[in-house]
């Protein structure tokens, strides 16, 4: 069944009874125009109901759909509370981050109406977080890679015509550009990394290294989706890959080392790359408004996330966000509908146009429209992957103690990271 390629054509008919939903299909042109399918979810309003104005043009039909924006620092409990109230949204736009937060309120959509094959044909790799043992847990509406932004004018006065494509360069970088006083004063810093706290997106730049190196951190069993963290293995390496990028990561704030260019004191690096003080800042494609925003006379350009040499393949993190039916909908069969209806081709590329960020399915990324941000952003999309974070605000904890107590001396890599991987395995047994 192609029901991602081509207009729907099967509506899903959802009956609960003693806890099993069972599918059943009926012909496409029936109507679900009376039923109001509420839609939650951080998008900006006015953002979506642009997108969902271009949905009806696109559909001829007029669904009634009725979107509500929830900020994002606070959207985990409003639904949760809303669900134990019974005052649910039958959809909610779901972040890959949020995904094992809600594993228990999503409706599965059963591989029997939406196949396996049929979802990893359409969408990138890294939406396949959103594949159960239980069937489809959401479909991929959009995503939002980390690149790099970098300053031309830095780079052009200090002789490079591109920035760094691999790990590897990213010392002697360090070393060339970064500018200090007789007192080891940070002027102009090169990159930061190294420290957590002044650092925008820090856990996500960790968890790419991390990624880059072949540990996903947390796997999940197919045959039932268990949590298995794997943060400390060696895989039979002789270094353990997550020390490997932890170590690399923490070398720009060592003041002992020649790479030596971020400390706790610099402002926050989106600031500093604002306002021209900082070379590289790797920032998602979102960001790219707010870095215009802050400094509309920057000179800056984007770049892909840098790679490790070593690997053939590439690796960086997404913020992929999705389309998600709950279980207590009150109108599952019409929820379903719809879901299914906005992820078609026509309308991704409509959210795409319309938020700026790339298209998450395959067919839209294979034709870039060759300028010069979006560009960069469609190949990004296509290496981007997703983690399965139990708690996002809980494992950025463990993250930031664990990158402070290695940057303060108090406990060597190693230890470090065994006692993260303790603390992220604590959090995933309720999973």
């Amino acid at each position: 069944m192609k029901s991602f390629q081509v207009v729907i054509l099967v509506i899903f008919i959802i009956f609960a009874a003693a806890g099993i939903f069972l599918f059943a299909t009926f012909r496409g042109d029936e109507t679900i125009d009376d039923i109001e399918v509420a839609i939650w979810g951080s998008e900006d309003t006015p953002t979506f109901n642009n997108f969902l104005k271009e949905f009806d043009d696109n559909t001829n039909k007029a669904y009634n759909i009725l979107y509500t924006e929830v900020d994002e620092s606070n959207f985990v409990n409003s639904v949760v509370e809303a669900i134990a109230s019974g005052e649910e949204p039958d959809i909610i736009i779901l972040s890959s981050s949020n995904l094992l937060r809600f594993r228990d309120k999503i409706l599965p959509i059963p591989y029997e109406v939406v196949s396996e094959r049929d979802f990893k044909d359409t969408f990138i790799e890294g939406g396949e977080i959103f594949l159960s043992s239980e069937g489809v847990l959401a479909f991929p509406i959009s995503v939002d890679p980390l690149v790099m932004y970098w300053n031309r004018d830095i780079l052009q006065k200090n002789g490079f015509s591109i920035p760094p494509k691999t790990w590897s360069e990213f010392f002697p970088f360090a070393e060339r550009v970064t500018e200090k006083d007789n007192a080891l004063n940070i002027i102009k810093s090169a990159v930061a990394l190294g420290e957590y706290s002044n650092i925008n997106n820090s856990k996500e730049i960790i968890l790419s290294l991390i990624m880059q190196n072949g540990n996903p951190i947390i796997i999940r069993d197919p045959l039932n989706d268990s949590l298995r963290v794997i943060l400390s293995e060696d895989f039979d390496r002789v270094t353990v890959p997550a020390e490997s990028a932890i170590k690399f990561y923490t070398e720009f704030s060592n003041p002992t080392k020649t790479s030596y260019s971020w400390n706790r004191s610099l402002p926050n690096s989106i600031d500093a790359f604002s306002s021209g003080d900082l070379a590289l800042y790797f920032g998602f494609a979102s960001e790219l408004s707010e870095i215009r925003l802050k400094n509309p006379n920057l000179n800056f350009d984007v770049a892909s996330f840098p790679q490790s040499s070593s690997e053939s393949f590439g690796r960086v993190y997404g913020d992929i966000k999705a389309l998600a039916v709950l279980k207590r909908s009150k109108n599952t069969n019409a929820a379903v509908i719809v879901a299914s209806a906005l992820i078609k081709e026509d309308n991704i590329a409509s959210f795409s146009s319309i938020t700026g960020l790339p298209p998450v399915r395959r067919g839209l990324l294979a034709n870039s429209p060759g300028l010069q941000f979006e560009d960069l952003f469609y190949k990004s999309a296509l290496i981007s992957s997703a983690f399965l974070d139990p708690d996002y605000e809980k494992t950025n904890l463990i993250f930031e103690n664990m990158i402070n107590r290695i940057i303060s001396g108090r406990e060597r890599i190693s230890r470090s990271v065994k006692r993260a991987n303790i603390e992220l395995n604590a959090l995933v047994v309720d999973k």
